[in-house]
């Protein structure tokens, strides 16, 4: 690999003169630094859920000892100790015991939600959430777990670290020369920033802000919208698609042209497939649900409320 990256042209001969194995060990260090990225990640969000399921089992036991609320304040321990592990001595197999640990106590947390139904509390609906968040988390665990574990991904040295930190930093930080060149493109509500360079087989793709480079092949990522007729819109809201992750954000039109022609694609209808038009139906189903949820929860408030002013005091 070239030893210094100073300038846009460098970062071009660089990918240009990397032999296929060097960019294998490029692409497997990406996934390392992706891989450690997320583990932490989630493992601050879980302390939260371990510190939720610890605070409770507590409380509970603080009130009236019993062996549920024994189980509970442990699980809720297991899960901040695996967490934190996470944090310091991230690995694959960190996700698989996350998953694990989340996967019981998901179910825990309901069985005991549906145990204490009898009696109608907000402790017994706040329980159920709780098991049901631990639910996906485990199930997003195991995803990635299958994701990062299919690549053989090893610490990369420091000086392959320091040529990625130099990669990252051309490409996220562009000159205003070499700008128009990237395709860039918002993920997660318009929060996160990614620009993207388009190399002749793959996709080099660096965070704006977090030191992340993600890289994907031709057949691997797919962009397209959420909906064919705001193609013409300032902002296009957009899904992307990397090997099995889907993810929704939004582009900018002359970005999407940019991956259009970066394809091969007249247009983005030639890109359609059965997936992606069961794609958007999903989140239109599971828009439609959320709505449908609000308006029975704003409806049974109203009428909660409406049957207790008229109660006899």
């Amino acid at each position: 690999m070239a030893s210094s990256i100073t300038g846009d042209k460098n970062l071009k001969a660089l990918f240009e003169a990397m032999s296929p194995q060097e960019f294998d060990t490029f692409k497997q260090m990406t996934m390392y630094y992706r891989m450690v990225r997320t583990l932490r990640a989630s493992g601050w969000s879980n302390l939260v859920w371990g510190g939720l399921t610890l605070s409770w089992g507590l409380a509970a036991l603080s009130f009236a000892g019993n062996i549920f609320s024994t189980i509970q304040a442990i699980l809720g321990f297991l899960i901040i100790v695996q967490s934190l592990w996470s944090i310091i001595r991230p690995g694959v197999k960190g996700f698989l015991a996350l998953m694990s640990i989340l996967l019981f106590c998901g179910l825990w947390n309901i069985f005991i939600a549906v145990v204490g139904a009898r009696r109608i509390e907000a402790s017994t609906l706040l329980i159920a959430i709780l098991g049901l968040f631990q639910l996906w988390w485990a199930y997003q665990s195991y995803n990635f777990y299958q994701l990062f574990s299919a690549s053989a991904i090893t610490k990369p040295t420091r000086e392959l670290s320091k040529q990625y930190d130099e990669i990252w930093d051309a490409l996220a930080h562009p000159s205003p020369t070499f700008s128009p060149e990237l395709m860039s493109f918002q993920l997660g509500r318009n929060r996160h920033w990614w620009w993207t360079f388009f190399l002749p087989d793959h996709a080099l793709l660096a965070h704006k802000r977090q030191k992340v480079l993600m890289v994907f092949s031709k057949q691997d990522l797919v962009i397209f919208p959420r909906n064919r007729r705001a193609i013409s819109r300032d902002t296009l809201p957009i899904f992307a698609m990397f090997n099995n992750e889907i993810s929704g954000g939004r582009i900018f039109p002359n970005s999407f042209q940019q991956y259009l022609n970066w394809k091969g694609l007249a247009n983005s209808e030639a890109q359609e497939t059965v997936l992606l038009a069961r794609t958007r139906l999903f989140y239109l189903v599971i828009r439609l649900l959320i709505v449908i949820v609000l308006l029975i929860m704003i409806f049974s408030c109203v009428f909660s409320v409406n049957i207790m002013t008229q109660l006899p005091r």
